[in-house]
């Protein structure tokens, strides 16, 4: 079992612990304790330092290079693949970097946009790299990937990353966002929340944290923890725990892991990374 897995975290007593923190005169700083209680974060992850790599760029390329090095940290903690997919390559800057640390492995990046794709063919990629036109809601790898990642599972492309990765009994990285864009049924039938160890809580997962996870998204200061900002962690966190419950009943080892530290320091000052830095992880078992 990996150091980073809390098995005994991922349960429905946790989930309703956290479920009722909502409502009650809690502080902010309890109520972050208890998030942060839940979450593996990696111990040089507090205070995240520039490398060459970071150094000069702006905050947003910055933060997206933490992102990338937090990932790779990550697939080294899940030990050996042979091959992997990345679904929505974009510019496929991670993909290079996992080619390039991890050269035994093959690895496809999967991105619907063809022209895109058109031009990340035409780059210079390494050899051990395959870009792949398609829409993640409708493709079936050929070969079966043993990793699959997403660094921004848009709404339910997060749904259908862990279900690529089930289906092909392959670990999986995935980083969730545009909580608004989540649909409780899709036109692929997947119903939220999709674990059975929630089932009794289906008219609260729609009516109330689908609901407020949204209305909070882009709502609140992601510089300062403030109350909102840290209720609306909380109603993600809890819209992660039915994917994370649904992954334990698939037979996954599973944790939630912070990729990079909440903050950037750039010279003397220190500003405020994205929120949208905590990472599912599932390791199938053997």
């Amino acid at each position: 079992m990996l150091k980073m897995i809390k098995e005994e975290i991922i349960s429905v007593g946790c989930f309703e612990f956290l479920y009722s923190l909502i409502g009650k005169d809690y502080s902010r700083e309890n109520i972050l304790q208890a998030i942060n209680s839940v979450i593996y974060e990696y111990a040089d992850c507090s205070s995240l330092k520039e490398t060459e790599e970071q150094e000069g760029l702006n905050l947003r390329k910055a933060r997206k290079i933490a992102q990338y090095n937090g990932v790779l940290k990550i697939i080294e903690e899940l030990g050996e693949h042979r091959r992997i997919l990345e679904i929505g390559s974009g510019n496929g800057r991670l993909v290079r970097k996992i080619a390039e640390r991890f050269r035994n492995a093959q690895i496809t990046g999967l991105e619907k946009d063809i022209g895109l794709v058109k031009k990340l063919r035409g780059s210079d990629i390494p050899p051990n790299v395959h870009f792949e036109e398609g829409d993640a809601f409708s493709f079936f790898p050929e070969k079966k990937p043993d990793l699959v990642i997403s660094l921004h599972g848009c709404g339910n492309l997060t749904d259908r990353v862990l279900d690529i990765a089930i289906n092909s009994k392959a670990n999986v990285i995935c980083v969730p966002c545009c909580y608004p864009k989540i649909k409780r049924k899709t036109k692929g039938q997947v119903e939220l929340p999709r674990s059975n160890s929630l089932a009794s809580f289906k008219e609260t997962y729609k009516k109330v944290i689908l609901r407020r996870a949204a209305k909070l998204d882009g709502a609140v200061d992601d510089i300062r923890e403030t109350r909102p900002n840290v209720m609306r962690s909380l109603y993600r966190l809890l819209v992660d725990f039915d994917r994370a419950l649904y992954l334990k009943e698939k037979g996954y080892e599973v944790t939630f892991v912070n990729v990079y530290g909440r903050y950037f320091k750039s010279g003397s000052e220190e500003k405020a990374n994205s929120p949208l830095r905590r990472a599912l992880v599932g390791k199938i078992k053997n």
